[in-house]
């Protein structure tokens, strides 16, 4: 949550603390890519934001390729959750 919360402050607030912690998740796990219709995330250099999700699945070829997006995913909100909600 630190780091989440120095990246809401080195915007100026003017990111959510959510995208700040989404931010500082993607970071952690290499991921340069997001779909998403918030164009907060264009102020991050380091992240390319798409809104055509239809380009971004075009490459999955088969199941395995799938699976191991969902994988991804599942573990991105088992983060989300850890920060929401600290041991």
């Amino acid at each position: 949550m630190e780091k989440s919360m120095d990246t809401f402050l080195k915007y100026d607030g003017s990111i959510s603390l959510a995208d700040a912690s989404s931010i500082e998740i993607m970071k952690k796990h290499g991921v340069k890519k997001i779909i998403s219709f918030d164009s907060d995330f264009d102020k991050i250099n380091e992240i390319d934001r798409s809104t055509n999700l239809n380009r971004q699945v075009k490459g999955i070829q088969d199941k395995q390729n799938s699976n191991l997006i969902l994988r991804s995913i599942e573990d991105r909100i088992g983060d989300w959750k850890k920060i929401a909600s600290p041991e």
